[in-house]
């Protein structure tokens, strides 16, 4: 299959010109590891996710960074953000994070690793990763990130991007040589956070969220401030807990769109050795699971369009160009541009980019 070219968000910066301010010059490797004492000296503080992202950024030469951190349940948060325009975050937020392929990499494979997300040549047949194709070719020019998990389901990702190159395989290689370092300095970030806390400090990274420690024999650790305000941390709370985790259950749904879930600490969590951390998060919309052919479907028929605008619709979507959709639909690539151009002006749009936002807020508008 062909790719098409990939269309840019208008919300997301356009590529750099001279008259913007210089990006992070490349750095010889003994400057940028000489940059970790400033990471080491971060630890624990406010703007250790600053620090750890501008020093990812620095390594790799990127022209914008940020840092999500990922939660089992609630939408996605930015913790550092050098990389999108207010409106590009809102759009996000209001539902493109639902096919999100780093969102999804995190949710499904908790473990430290380090993501390329450079989008492909042609979108996979897979249907289960169709929509987080369509947004890499719609949103992504070449993002490298590396993935923490933190305790309580969530993940941390320190993402950067290049505009007008893309990383070399011994970029790639430079990152998975850096992973076990940052892990590290992540960790010992982790628990001297929850220690200041603990010791009356400053609240661990303010939009943590409500969540409970306990050790390994039941009793509580600690509590977050958000936990010990949160409306539904009653205290018949603890018990319904047990009675679910009793059941093989790993959450507990809650009223008003809350949920609570809860994970195991392992011998290396220092804070609560064997323990349990219980997260109480807010419910968003999960990942869309429909199948591409029928979000398509749904899509055309909303809006109108006959069997061949929908055809090509489909075709658009899928990848092709015009002189393949030609072929496959046994007509002419005049009739296609001609389609194409009547499929535009029911829409309300002027171009292929604008199609895919159109079908990309159509299918997120639905439950």
């Amino acid at each position: 299959m062909t790719a098409v070219t990939r269309p840019r968000d208008p919300a997301r910066p356009r590529p750099a010109t001279a008259a913007d301010p210089p990006m992070l010059a490349p750095q010889p490797m003994d400057q940028v590891y000489s940059e970790i004492g400033s990471l080491v000296r971060a630890i624990g503080s406010d703007g250790f996710y600053e620090v750890l992202s501008r020093f990812f950024a620095r390594a790799f030469a990127c022209d914008q960074w940020l840092v999500m951190r990922y939660s089992a349940y609630d939408r996605p948060a930015f913790l550092v953000n050098r990389f999108m325009s207010e409106s590009a975050v809102a759009l996000y937020l209001s539902g493109l994070y639902r096919i999100d392929p780093l969102a999804d990499l995190a949710r499904r494979h908790r473990r430290p690793q380090v993501a390329s997300l450079r989008s492909s040549d042609e979108l996979l047949a897979d249907e289960a990763h169709y929509l987080s194709e369509l947004f890499k070719m719609a949103f992504i020019v070449d993002e490298l990130a590396i993935l923490l998990p933190a305790p309580g389901g969530v993940t941390i990702a320190v993402c950067c991007e290049k505009l007008t190159s893309s990383f070399t395989g011994e970029e790639r290689l430079h990152a998975e040589a850096m992973l076990p370092a940052i892990v590290a300095i992540h960790e010992r970030h982790l628990d001297e956070v929850i220690f200041r806390a603990m010791r009356g400090g400053a609240e661990p990274g303010r939009a943590d969220g409500a969540y409970l420690i306990l050790d390994a024999a039941g009793a509580q650790v600690y509590a977050s401030p958000a936990w010990e305000t949160h409306p539904a941390a009653t205290p018949g709370l603890l018990a319904a807990v047990q009675r679910a985790r009793a059941a093989g259950e790993g959450h507990l749904p809650l009223d008003h769109g809350h949920i609570l879930h809860w994970e195991d600490c392992g011998p290396g969590f220092s804070i609560a050795p064997g323990g349990l951390l219980i997260r109480l998060e807010q419910q968003a919309e999960g990942p869309v699971a429909l199948p591409s052919q029928s979000l398509i479907d749904l899509f055309c028929r909303s809006h109108g369009l006959t069997q061949r605008e929908s055809d090509i619709v489909g075709l658009i979507l899928h990848g092709y160009p015009n002189a393949k959709i030609a072929e496959r639909l046994d007509i002419s690539p005049g009739t296609v541009k001609n389609h194409r151009w009547r499929l535009y002006y029911k829409l309300d749009i002027t171009s292929e980019r604008e199609l895919f936002l159109a079908f990309l807020t159509d299918i997120l508008s639905r439950p």
